[in-house]
């Protein structure tokens, strides 16, 4: 760079950081990520140090105060973009004592202005300084480019923008560092265009920084998404399954007729409706936690004895509603019958003995000729009467 650079591309360059600042300041608003906020900052901070490098070259007796900020500006904004390429990459976040780096950028900041007789004498550090900067900010994003894999073009964009960067910075120093000790002057189409160089890998990595940032927020919204809906699966199932038995309960009977009434499925088989008898002298005798063992124990039994896509459902306090489909009644009946010696040898918690559970139950057929719902009231009946003759029985 020479004292002939282009003022208009130097204030085309400030005005487009400056855009880039604001983009950034709101984008940080909106998404919480630590290293956008470190990005939105490290952006107003370059625009600062770009608008101060401006005036000092329209306004040279201010020169001595603005060329300082310059400096400083950018170390802020290498800074700050390292450190939030970090936090991307890794996670790390800068902590206090790494602010440490203020002070030695402050004192170089200071320093550099009294340091040869031209601008281009000064940039020649400044760029080694930065090129350094971006060096540091494309390693640490090389890190997690290379185990994110294509998905992330913004990740991508913003490694070329970065490495581009670097070369840029770096060709200053030969290029201005031969200028200045052969005391000659640089082309005007190299001179003249340098800022604009700088803007377009800048603008670069801006817009590397939004795409990255929009593909992140797109994954986690699918990833909350996705644990929503498992939510709402668990919620479904818990809502569906009787938590004493985790058999279905009722809700989930109906629901299931609704959507076989819905898709037009048609079913036959055999229902049964099976009663647990006597739980009631259960209770009194040795308490409720015996009982639900006795419920437990049943549902369980009735389990054993059926396929694993019958369906077995708690319709009330000590009532099974089983749904054995393409299962003759005959068949149903049969199964049923053995669920007594499934439940003789029966262990209830505070029972020194084992007790032999007996069950009620009756089953009806249903199918085009007896829809589900007269078959589960022909079941019940069938169930009383199977029950009143038990209790005639031990009477």
């Amino acid at each position: 760079m020479t004292e002939s650079t282009s003022h208009l591309g130097l204030a085309i360059q400030a005005v487009g950081i400056a855009l880039v600042a604001a983009l950034s300041t709101f984008l940080a608003r909106s998404v919480d990520r630590r290293y956008l906020r470190s990005w939105a900052v490290g952006w107003t901070c370059l625009a600062t140090a770009l608008f101060a490098l401006l005036v000092a070259f329209r306004v040279p007796a201010l020169a001595p105060v603005l060329e300082p900020v310059y400096f400083f500006g950018e170390y802020a904004f290498g800074f700050l973009l390292v450190a939030g390429c970090r936090e991307f990459a890794s996670g790390t976040r800068a902590t206090a004592s790494e602010a440490g780096w203020a002070v030695p950028a402050l004192l170089l900041a200071l320093v550099l202005p009294h340091v040869g007789t031209t601008f281009s004498t000064r940039f020649v550090v400044q760029a080694a300084m930065m090129a350094c900067l971006f060096a540091a900010a494309f390693w640490q994003l090389e890190r997690r480019r290379r185990t994110a894999g294509p998905g992330f073009p913004g990740l991508q964009l913003m490694s070329v923008a970065l490495l581009a960067l670097t070369l840029d910075f770096m060709q200053y120093v030969p290029v201005l560092g031969y200028a200045v000790r052969r005391n000659v002057a640089l082309r005007a189409a190299y001179a003249g265009f340098t800022s604009l160089y700088d803007l377009v890998f800048e603008v670069m990595l801006a817009f590397g920084m939004v795409i990255l940032v929009l593909k992140e927020v797109n994954r986690e919204l699918l990833t909350a998404n996705e644990e929503l809906r498992q939510a709402h699966d668990r919620l479904q199932d818990q809502a569906r399954v009787d938590p004493l038995t985790e058999t279905l309960n009722r809700h989930a009977f109906y629901s299931l007729v609704e959507e076989a009434r819905q898709s037009g499925r048609a079913a036959e088989g055999t229902v049964a409706l099976v009663d647990i008898d006597g739980l009631k002298p259960i209770n009194d005798a040795w308490g409720h936690a015996a009982g639900d063992a006795s419920i437990r124990a049943v549902a369980k039994g009735i389990r054993s004895l059926v396929r694993a896509d019958d369906l077995v459902i708690r319709w009330g306090g000590d009532e099974f509603l089983v749904i054995l489909i393409s299962v003759p009644e005959e068949e149903a009946a049969r199964r049923l019958d053995r669920l007594g010696e499934t439940l003789r040898g029966t262990i209830l918690p505070g029972v020194t003995t084992p007790v032999a559970l007996t069950v009620s139950f009756g089953v009806a057929a249903f199918g085009p000729a007896r829809p589900l719902e007269r078959a589960i009231e022909a079941a019940d009946r069938a169930m009383y009467t199977r029950k009143q003759r038990t209790t005639a029985r031990r009477a």
